[in-house]
């Protein structure tokens, strides 16, 4: 995909090395922060995602910040997320972001040598920890070419922190990029997979299932080590059948030995954000679903996601060894 408009804040550097790196054709208009425009007074979601914006900005420290415990964390000691960018260039109607920053624009970082001191120090006080790292929590970078060329600059370097696990975590469908990365053992490419009628309905501006399961063929055959995400699941009335034919085609398509693992999990939100997103699209029934609240989180009732779990690792065991599932409680 590609943005309508784009802006530089002053401080994150020659412009037209910026230009020339993320190879931005289109005029960048420069202004003082990037919250000028990110964080702008009376916008509406909807409206921005139409005619978005790409700013690149300088990050002040820091760049790694502690994960989420509504996030999978897959048995690692440490827990951060990476804010390489800030808001997604795709639009799934019940991603929490839209209540989080409230705008359709979306910002990247372009100092990301200092991301790779900040991570450098991390792995020098966590010598004997076992840390995972996303990279992708509150965007997705393949989905954009500036994103790409991002990440086409960081991932030799990453490759170095042995210890570490980096997640690059994605909707999109860009198999050519594969081709273009090193491989390495510690960074797993994760593929946010849902059966098309959830794609068609909620994850606006997304390539199909099909074109995200010749991505994830291509990472496979390119060497890369690959994750299966499952998440969010929906429990509605006609689910039951379409996700038992949705796991069976995914695994028909992929090789299952070659899938390091499974992520899995319900939908949640925060009830706060909820309540936002909620009235952005109030016409759809995944915010009118019986939801139970779990402390300041909305989710489904425990009884209800235990009987559905349960009906799926049926399913999914027939491909992939229990202690490869990863369950978001």
């Amino acid at each position: 995909m590609s943005f309508y408009t784009y802006f530089q804040e002053a401080q994150a550097g020659d412009v037209f090395r910026n230009k020339d790196f993320f190879e931005i054709t289109d005029k960048l208009s420069i202004i003082n922060h990037y919250k000028d425009i990110f964080n702008a007074p009376h916008q509406h979601v909807q409206i921005e995602k139409a005619r978005q914006a790409l700013i690149l900005a300088y990050r002040n420290s820091p760049f790694l910040l502690p994960g989420s415990p509504l996030c999978q964390h897959f048995n690692a000691d440490c827990f951060y997320y990476a804010q390489l960018a800030l808001n997604c260039p795709l639009n799934c109607s019940y991603c929490y972001l839209q209540g989080l920053y409230k705008t359709g624009h979306c910002v990247l970082f372009v100092n990301y040598k200092d991301f790779i001191t900040e991570v450098k120090t991390l792995a020098e006080s966590k010598r004997d920890k076992k840390i995972y790292i996303p990279l992708t929590h509150e965007t997705d970078l393949l989905a954009f070419k500036e994103g790409r060329k991002l990440l086409q600059s960081i991932i030799p370097e990453l490759a170095a922190f042995t210890e570490i696990q980096f997640e690059i975590r994605t909707k999109s469908a860009v198999p050519d990029f594969f081709k273009t990365v090193p491989v390495s053992t510690n960074i797993i490419y994760a593929f946010s997979l849902a059966p098309d009628e959830i794609i068609s309905s909620y994850e606006y501006k997304t390539p199909s299932l099909d074109s995200r399961l010749n991505a994830v063929k291509t990472c496979i055959d390119a060497g890369h080590t690959v994750r299966v995400c499952f998440d969010p699941i929906f429990i509605v009335p006609e689910m039951d059948l379409l996700y038992e034919q949705f796991f069976i085609k995914v695994f028909s398509a992929l090789p299952p030995h070659r899938v390091h693992d499974i992520s899995y999990g319900f939908f949640r939100m925060p009830q706060k954000l909820f309540r936002y997103c909620a009235n952005l699209h109030e016409h759809l029934y995944i915010y009118h679903a019986p939801y139970s609240r779990e402390g300041t989180d909305i989710t489904y009732p425990a009884e209800l996601k235990a009987r559905v779990l349960h009906d799926h690792k049926i399913i999914l065991e027939r491909f992939i060894a229990p202690e490869k599932i990863f369950v978001l409680d």
